[in-house]
C-alpha cells in the first residue's frame, strides 16, 4: 500500500491501530495474571479486543489465535476466578520462564533464540539496547527483564508506531517516515528473526487455549506487519 494512495490522517489511524495491537500483545507477556487480569478476560474487554483484531483478510495464524482465545473464554465462564488465575499463572511460568528443559519452551529472549558463535548473547542484547536508545527510550528500572525480552521488544514497537501516528497527525511527514523506518529496521533485524520461532514453540507447549491463541496471534501479527511495512509501504 503506497503512502501517496492514502491521506496522512489514514496513515495516522493505521499506525495507531498497529500500536494498539502491539500494546495488547506486550501486556500479555508483561503483566502477571492476577485478579485484575482475570477480570479483563471475563468482563467483555478481551472479547472487544479480539473483535477489533478480526477482519475479512486476517492472516490464518491470527484467525486461529482469535478462535482459540474465544474458546478459552467460553470454557472459563463457570470456573471460579481464583482457579482461572492460578491456572494462568502456572501456565505462564511454564511457557515464559524457562524453568527447566522439557518443561516448557526456551524462555522468550532474543539472545536465547538467536545467540550463535558469531552473534553471542551479549552482542544480541547490546544490539537490542542500541535500538531502544536510538528510539530515545530505555527499559524502566521497575521492569526486571533484559531489553531482549519478548514483551519489551513488542512494547518498543508499540512506542514507535505511536510516535509515527503522532507525527502524521502533526502533519510532519518527514518525522513520520523516520519513525516508520525505525519500525522496519527493528522488525527486520530483530522481531521477525526470532519471535515466529518462539511463538511456534510456545504454541506447541501451551495447554491452555488462551496461551495457544496468544502465541498464534503474536506470530501472525509480527509476520504480517513486517510484510506490510517492508513490502507494502514505500
Amino acid at each position: 500500500m503506497a503512502q501517496d494512495a492514502i491521506t496522512s490522517r489514514e496513515m495516522a489511524e493505521l499506525a495507531q491501530q498497529r500500536s494498539a495491537v502491539y500494546a495488547f500483545l506486550s501486556s500479555i507477556f508483561m503483566v502477571l495474571p492476577d485478579q485484575g487480569f482475570v477480570n479483563r478476560l471475563t468482563d467483555g474487554r478481551m472479547g472487544t479486543l479480539l473483535d477489533a483484531l478480526s477482519a475479512d483478510d486476517v492472516p490464518s495464524d491470527i484467525e486461529t489465535g482469535i478462535r482459540l482465545i474465544q474458546g478459552y473464554l467460553t470454557s472459563i465462564q463457570t470456573v471460579p476466578a481464583d482457579q482461572v488465575e492460578t491456572d494462568l499463572a502456572v501456565e505462564r511460568a511454564r511457557l515464559l520462564r524457562g524453568i527447566k528443559p522439557g518443561y516448557g519452551p526456551p524462555p522468550p529472549y532474543e539472545s536465547v533464540y538467536r545467540g550463535t558463535a558469531d552473534n553471542n548473547v551479549s552482542q544480541t542484547l547490546l544490539q537490542v539496547k542500541r535500538a531502544f536508545a536510538d528510539a530515545g527510550v530505555s527499559v524502566p528500572e521497575s521492569v526486571h527483564e533484559p531489553a531482549d525480552y519478548v514483551g519489551l521488544e513488542l512494547e518498543l514497537m508499540r512506542y514507535l508506531a505511536n510516535q509515527e501516528a503522532q507525527a502524521w497527525r502533526a502533519g510532519d511527514e518527514a518525522q513520520a517516515r523516520v519513525w516508520l523506518d525505525k519500525q522496519k529496521a527493528f522488525l527486520t533485524d530483530h522481531l521477525a528473526l526470532w519471535v515466529p520461532r518462539f511463538a511456534d514453540r510456545m504454541a506447541e507447549h501451551a495447554a491452555l487455549g488462551f496461551y495457544q491463541g496468544v502465541a498464534r496471534i503474536t506470530k501472525g501479527f509480527v509476520m504480517s506487519d513486517h510484510a506490510h511495512l517492508v513490502d507494502g509501504v514505500q
